[in-house]
């Protein structure tokens, strides 16, 4: 279960039925809203990261190995589990895991300042 502690506003979920994407829209201790208006049960569930989601964000494959990059300024390996931070031939490995959508959004934010928006 995800805690609202892991989330930030502008976060992207599925709705686990319609597989229609969420967007998180206000966070308490208590309560994560997303958006839409379901008048019957739903429920969110994070998003796969995948290379289709990494296409939708403005990242592209490196033509010489398995990475992807964005602006210059994030390098991810195409299995997701390492993220680099950097410019080229400066690379630092910072070891981090992002298995979902809303994991990249909140790392991108940490490392830029910036959000990592749909291209």
């Amino acid at each position: 279960m995800i805690e609202s502690k892991e989330l930030r506003i502008g976060n992207l979920f599925l709705e686990r039925f319609t597989k229609e994407v969420l967007i998180v829209e206000e966070l308490t201790v208590d309560k994560i809203t997303f958006s839409g208006d379901y008048p019957n049960e739903w429920q969110a569930e994070p998003i796969p990261l995948t290379e289709k989601w990494l296409v939708k964000f403005g990242f592209e494959q490196s033509r010489e190995n398995d990475e992807w990059m964005v602006l210059n300024r994030l390098t991810m390996l195409k299995n997701g589990l390492s993220v680099c931070v950097g410019h080229y031939q400066s690379w630092h490995n910072i070891g981090a895991k992002c298995k979902h959508v809303h994991q990249l959004q909140n790392l991108y934010f940490a490392l830029t300042g910036e959000e990592l928006k749909i291209k």
